[in-house]
């Protein structure tokens, strides 16, 4: 059945509002804008991340740097989430965010490491690019459409978001390449298909 989403995205609208309190405080404490006093506060750091640091790995993905870099990850967020939510139910979705968002940045960690470059990373755009690695997991699960999503228009959405990144200054690519494949993988494990989507 080819129809739009329906439900309150609960965990989604969750998420969105941890991220926007996290960001107002980190602003009332300046430490928005600063990369010295974002990773006080907990972005991400190779090698701390994997040295200790772990929790590095999760409160990153839920600070921003600057007020463009929030809204544009929040409207992402939503635009995927709802449907991975639906998909999955809420736990399995919440699970889901927080293994792209640790995948995201494990790869992040590597990758610099072995470039052997001081990067302060943080942001949630691993975690949605892992999101939408799931969502294109259950699109080719339901034969190549899920709602109203086809995987047509899932290429051109994962098309327009790769573009975004290389063609911007500044965007941690390598974690949004690590997120999309955890999201595919975690999907692949996660997802049971319904006969009614």
């Amino acid at each position: 059945m080819n129809e739009k989403y329906r439900g309150i995205p609960y965990i989604t609208i969750g998420i969105i509002i941890i991220n926007v309190v996290y960001f107002i405080v980190l602003n009332v404490k300046g430490a928005v804008g600063s990369t010295a006093a974002m990773v006080n506060y907990g972005a991400s750091v190779p090698p701390l991340d994997i040295q200790g640091e772990y929790y590095r790995l999760f409160t990153s993905a839920f600070m921003h740097f600057d007020v463009m870099h929030i809204v544009n990850n929040m409207v992402m967020l939503y635009f995927v989430g709802v449907y991975i939510e639906e998909a999955l139910g809420r736990w399995k979705y919440l699970l889901c965010y927080l293994l792209c968002a640790v995948g995201g940045n494990l790869v992040s960690n590597f990758y610099y490491m072995w470039r052997r470059e001081l990067v302060v990373a943080a942001g949630a755009s691993g975690a949605v690019f892992g999101l939408a690695g799931a969502l294109a997991y259950i699109i080719i699960r339901n034969k190549g459409h899920y709602r109203d999503l086809t995987i047509q228009r899932m290429i051109i959405f994962l098309a327009l978001c790769v573009y975004s990144g290389v063609a911007n200054n500044g965007v941690n690519n390598a974690a949004h390449v690590g997120g999309l494949i955890t999201g595919f993988l975690a999907a692949a494990l996660l997802y049971r298909r319904k006969k009614d989507v």
